[in-house]
């Protein structure tokens, strides 16, 4: 599939955004001063109606009670930009509201929306950004996302009826569609949404890139886009499309009263999910199709699932009440490793109702206790599954158990003979860097059987990369799982972000700043291979204006003797 979405959206974050003019706003100013540094304005309102295309707001340190109407358009190369200032911690809160009302709602144009923590908005159908109608070429960048909830009582029940939503596309308009959207570095956390999800995207919904957020510890779907909810009446628009989902690291999404994947597309069609790292989940990642319709030529690739309680990914529409059905998906070069802990017997895929798929180049590290792979209810047919590798932590091949087609397997030779699949497949321990540590290392080492094993007529797509960022095919033939070995991989662990500090902005041209102001602390700054760049104390801002653009990883170490650290990725444009 070809996407022209890539080049756009490099060309919007990868050139910094100038204002003609910037204004301010702050707690201590006056709407009758003249807005300038000096002499801020006070409410945001009246700073967003003296905007105009170009303009920048400044929101100073502090809190904000105040509901945001982002109602005025900018013009291509001339952006209107909302932000928080940098190196000092913006909230707009909703907790003086009496109402659900987004904390920011826009169903404009060409605005950035960056460095601000969206917090505290507690009533049913409650959003935090929410973007509407016919909006586009938004850019949601670098902001935190929390405590939206559908209730201020944190023991309420939930039914279909208690809904919140952190950030939301809800595109309600046709035949123009909302389009052109960036939610790129964002931290979505400790939010309630009950029957909702945390980054949600439905309706006649185009050209979408969620990119690097780090969405965790919510209630319910971390990522979801969606279709066939009439969400406008004429189903040929009612499907989000033409996205892509990208280096999210996504954790700690779970709910009592649904199997909540970190990434679900639900509905949607020619989507590609790759490069994420997604874990302690319900599912690790789901294709599906809940309501009548089909979900078709989604891309699972690169990706890493690990330790989600039901299943690594679910594939397939699973209400017999629906004609809801998945075709034509692709899911290549991911890695899964000990899913389904909470031993539901379903094993690293679960299938439900499809018509052809494919499933390759895939590493599946099978550690459950009942030894189960892969199991399947409804039916699925036009299955290519080949070139993948199987492992199982305590036993051979002829241990694994799969169920597929309504028909159960005992052992990988049983599987292969009866259902003609997996004619290439390797048995073998995948030889992982690291599967002990607290954040297990799923990069290849030298002896993994994965190396140069991948299907040999794979063709990498245009822009594709592994999990580092490098080539998918290094050496002739692709490697099976999400790592492509080099010679001197990476180093770097795939670490968790987003749990105390980020940087703004991100991404960032010349400086960037620690949020919140971590005083003196040592820092380190590696590239994409773990290669140490430079390190010191940390003062205030790092500068990085002489590097390469891409993307680095920032070490804060606040304890040495306690091995207090963090790390926390940085993009520079």
């Amino acid at each position: 599939m070809k996407f022209s979405i890539t080049l756009l959206f490099l060309l919007l974050t990868g050139v910094a955004l100038e204002a003609q003019v910037n204004y301010f706003i702050s707690n201590n100013g006056d709407d009758s001063n003249d807005g300038s540094i000096q002499s801020p304005w006070k409410t945001i309102r009246h700073g967003i109606a003296a905007l105009v295309p170009g303009d920048t707001l400044n929101l100073r340190e502090g809190t904000y009670y105040e509901k945001v109407d982002f109602d005025v358009a900018g013009t291509p190369g001339a952006y209107i930009t909302l932000r928080g200032y940098p190196g000092e911690a913006v909230q707009i809160s909703g907790a003086n509201s009496p109402d659900e009302t987004p904390l920011l709602y826009t169903e404009s144009a060409y605005q950035v929306i960056e460095n601000i923590h969206f917090t505290n908005n507690q009533h049913n159908y409650a959003s935090g950004i929410a973007l509407q109608g016919t909006a586009h070429h938004i850019i949601i960048r670098n902001n935190r996302v929390s405590q939206i909830t559908f209730s201020r009582d944190p023991n309420s029940p939930v039914t279909y009826n208690t809904n919140a939503v952190p950030i939301n596309m809800w595109a309600d308009t046709y035949p123009d569609s909302m389009h052109h959207i960036s939610i790129l570095s964002n931290e979505v956390f400790d939010n309630r949404t009950g029957y909702s999800e945390n980054i949600s995207g439905s309706g006649n919904l185009s050209e979408v890139l969620i990119e690097g957020n780090s969405v965790h510890d919510n209630t319910n779907i971390g990522i979801d886009l969606g279709g066939h909810y009439r969400v406008v009446p004429q189903p040929e628009y009612d499907q989000a499309r033409h996205a892509i989902i990208r280096g999210n690291l996504v954790y700690n999404n779970v709910a009592s009263y649904s199997n909540a994947a970190g990434i679900y597309i639900d509905g949607g069609r020619d989507i590609v999910v790759e490069n994420n790292i997604s874990h302690h989940n319900g599912y690790g990642g789901e294709i599906g199709c809940e309501e009548n319709g089909a979900t078709e030529r989604i891309t699972f690739r690169n990706n890493i699932f690990y330790k989600n309680e039901v299943a690594g990914m679910h594939i397939g529409g699973y209400d017999p009440n629906t004609t809801g059905i998945v075709r034509d998906f692709t899911v290549t070069g991911n890695t899964f490793y000990a899913n389904d802990t909470k031993q539901t017997d379903n094993g690293e895929l679960l299938f439900s109702l499809f018509e052809r798929g494919t499933i390759h180049n895939n590493i599946f590290h099978v550690d459950n206790p009942a030894h189960v792979w892969m199991y399947s209810d409804r039916s699925q047919t036009g299955l290519k599954m080949d070139y993948n590798l199987l492992y199982l932590d305590d036993g051979s091949g002829q241990d694994l158990l799969a169920t597929f087609n309504n028909k159960d397997y005992e052992g990988l030779a049983s599987f292969y003979r009866q259902t003609g699949l997996g004619r290439h497949d390797i048995f073998g321990d995948p030889s992982f860097k690291d599967l002990h540590a607290p954040l297990p290392d799923f990069h290849l080492t030298n002896s993994s059987p994965a190396i140069d094993q991948g299907n040999p007529s794979y063709i990498a797509a245009p822009g594709e990369k592994d999990l580092d960022g490098e080539a998918r095919i290094i050496h002739q033939r692709v490697d099976i799982g999400a790592d492509e070995y080099a010679s001197g991989n990476s180093t770097v662990p795939i670490w968790d972000i987003g749990q105390r500090f980020h940087t703004t902005p991100n991404p960032g041209t010349n400086y960037i700043h620690i949020v919140p102001d971590p005083g003196a602390v040592y820092y380190t700054l590696y590239d994409i291979k773990g290669r140490p760049l430079y390190a010191g104390c940390y003062t205030g801002k790092i500068a990085i204006g002489s590097l390469s653009k891409g993307i680095y990883a920032l070490q804060i170490v606040e304890d040495k003797k306690k091995n207090s650290n963090q790390v926390v990725w940085v993009m520079k444009w």
